[in-house]
């Protein structure tokens, strides 16, 4: 079966700025030898200038699949080869494998374009994209679920995957978000109890999230402005291990009544 590059890709490349060409042999024994670092490499010399940022997949079985994706814009797939026969991809193969190879890629390929709710079986890390239903923004609970690895802008606490240097528990001086008593800017929003007794407060972050600490500076927990989304203006409320604890529902601009999982009233949040 030979190495195939499908004609949507093709017209990719073609489309690229400059003179894109692969050596397909040298390719595709990176590939058997699951030598990523080099295939990285190899595209970097090769006019992949997008590539700095890229995320490479590879699954085999009976009809592997190989890809480069610029992981920033989500969506461009700059190449494709069909892989499932390694051995005979290097050493050639007879028209009749040749057309069962096509067959297999362009089934594999078109597969997610025509289908997309299934294109987590190619590469699960792009499905919040496609399937805007495991969206963060939309079921934050669920976000880990889809891609721990980005899980970060819901759940600081796991940030140390992508920068163990804002790790909270390495260094909380480097990160105010998650250190907000470097945080010269906090004004509230101020949690209270049903009493009134000032028990913590929220800090915004950059994203629709607000990190939950009590008063002592120590977090608890996170919840998320579901604003925008067409549907009434509340707050989930998460502890930190992505349990939810219950919500907050706006009253008016600025203040809210804090619920419990049960729908008890429990507290306030004044200041948002």
């Amino acid at each position: 079966m030979k190495c195939l590059l499908h004609p949507n890709v093709t017209q990719k490349l073609t489309e690229m700025p400059g003179q894109v060409t692969f050596d397909l042999g040298k390719l595709i024994s990176n590939i058997e030898a699951r030598n990523l670092d080099q295939l990285v490499n190899d595209a970097k010399e090769n006019g992949f200038s997008e590539f700095d940022g890229g995320l490479i997949f590879l699954k085999k079985g009976s009809a592997g699949l190989f890809g480069i994706i610029d992981k920033d814009k989500g969506d461009d797939i700059f190449l494709v080869i069909d892989v499932a026969d390694l051995s005979t991809a290097l050493s050639g193969s007879s028209p009749q494998s040749d057309g069962d190879g096509h067959h297999n890629a362009e089934k594999l390929f078109s597969s997610w374009q025509v289908d997309p709710s299934r294109n987590w079986q190619i590469d699960p890390r792009r499905n919040w994209q496609i399937d805007p239903s495991r969206n963060w923004q939309i079921d934050p609970s669920r976000n880990w679920q889809v891609d721990p690895h980005r899980n970060w802008q819901i759940d600081p606490h796991r940030n140390w995957q992508i920068d163990p240097n804002k790790n909270y528990s390495v260094d909380p001086r480097r990160n105010y978000l998650i250190d907000p008593s470097r945080n010269t800017s906090v004004r509230g929003p101020f949690v209270y109890n049903k009493n009134f007794i000032k028990i913590g407060f929220l800090v915004r972050t950059k994203s629709k999230v607000f990190l939950w600490y009590n008063s002592q500076k120590e977090i608890m927990g996170f919840a998320v402005d579901n604003s925008g989304l067409n549907l009434p203006r509340s707050f989930p409320l998460f502890a930190w291990s992505k349990q939810r604890v219950g919500h907050f529902v706006l009253v008016d601009e600025s203040n809210a009544l804090w619920f419990d999982t049960y729908n008890n009233h429990v507290g306030y949040v004044v200041g948002i």
